[in-house]
């Protein structure tokens, strides 16, 4: 009996080891890795400008970023024509921060809690920002990765409102203010 269950075991594994050569990878040529993100409201449907990390093997990461917009009715929607327009995959689950614009917030917040509601319990520790302005423009520009800065700033302060404090009506919004020399948080 024994030598069955070896046997059965042996035959297991090799089994799991041949079906992995047919798994799908992940190419990482193929993937972008978002920084963060920043939400508005743009003619009846949301606009998410995706902040990237520009690989570069000169440079250490975050020195150098790319952005992408993409535009839809939902943020899969947003995710899906970013894809369109770059031909990369969106690697959304690591961004650094989410920011909410002022235009219709109710809608925009709705966007957010039903893409993040099928997350895991950690993919919802993103910190949520609220811009007075244009979330756009925080992330838009030359430069270094902004959005690793800013998170940042609020670790430093012990401000932090997360996607999970969102969905449980808690925490209290930290309001991004746009300044000629950078930004400025303020609850």
């Amino acid at each position: 009996m024994k030598k069955y269950r070896y046997f059965a075991i042996g035959f297991l594994l090799l089994f799991a080891i041949v079906a992995s050569f047919w798994l799908p990878r992940r190419n990482l040529r193929e993937t972008a890795q978002v920084a963060g993100i920043a939400l508005d409201w743009e003619q009846e449907g949301l606009m998410a400008t995706f902040e990237l990390y520009q690989a570069d093997a000169k440079e250490t990461i975050g020195a150098k970023k790319s952005v992408v917009i993409g535009y839809g009715e939902t943020l899969e929607m947003c995710i899906e024509d970013a894809l369109r327009r770059q031909g990369k995959h969106l690697f959304v689950n690591d961004a650094s921060v989410l920011i909410l614009g002022q235009e219709k917030k109710e809608r925009m917040l709705e966007a957010v809690l039903n893409y993040y509601s099928d997350f895991s319990h950690d993919d919802m520790d993103l910190p949520v920002f609220f811009a007075k302005g244009k979330a756009a423009d925080f992330l838009n520009g030359e430069g270094a990765v902004r959005s690793m800065e800013i998170a940042a700033s609020a670790k430093a302060l012990n401000w932090r409102q997360t996607v999970k404090d969102l969905m449980n009506q808690k925490g209290e919004k930290i309001w991004l203010l746009l300044k000629e020399d950078g930004y400025e948080l303020e609850k």
